[in-house]
């Protein structure tokens, strides 16, 4: 089954959630990394030793803070590319309610240029939903060739 825009909708919100979280993971991370090497400063300055546990402390978190951000940014991608494939979507509906409603007027008024124009924007509602669908078949395709298909997407098998 392919994905539909309230798919992409959906899932780039999440992203775009979950990666808020990381930044704020990421930033109570610095903080805590700026207190240990605060207190490393100050033990210097006193001329007393830094214990190895502190300096520890600090290695490890500049390495969570690292693998943080990079998922962060990771989430941050994902989110703009759902939302791009989502908005492709939602142009077409747009485009469906305006030529549904250029129909209706083109019959109670009886003017065949009406009906015309409805037929237009029909057909650019099926640009839109054509350029969706290519947009998540090279998606789908895309995270299958990379191996980073979440077990949760709804790409054709």
């Amino acid at each position: 089954m392919l994905c539909t825009g309230g798919y992409f909708a959906n899932g780039g919100i999440l992203a775009q959630i979950k990666s808020s979280n990381h930044w704020s993971e990421f930033q109570a991370k610095s903080t805590k990394r700026h207190i240990e090497e605060s207190t490393v400063t100050l033990l210097q300055s006193l001329q007393k030793p830094v214990t190895v546990k502190t300096i520890n402390e600090l290695a490890k978190l500049n390495r969570k803070q690292q693998e943080i951000q990079q998922e962060a940014q990771k989430l941050q991608v994902e989110a703009e590319q759902d939302l791009q494939h989502h908005q492709l979507f939602a142009r077409s509906v747009a485009a469906l309610q305006v030529a549904i409603s250029m129909g209706a007027i083109a019959a109670l008024t009886r003017k065949r240029i009406v009906w015309y124009v409805g037929l237009g924007i029909a057909t650019i509602r099926i640009r839109f939903m054509v350029a969706g669908t290519l947009s998540n078949i090279l998606y789908c395709l895309l995270l299958k060739s990379t191996r980073l298909a979440p077990n949760n997407t709804n790409c054709s098998t």
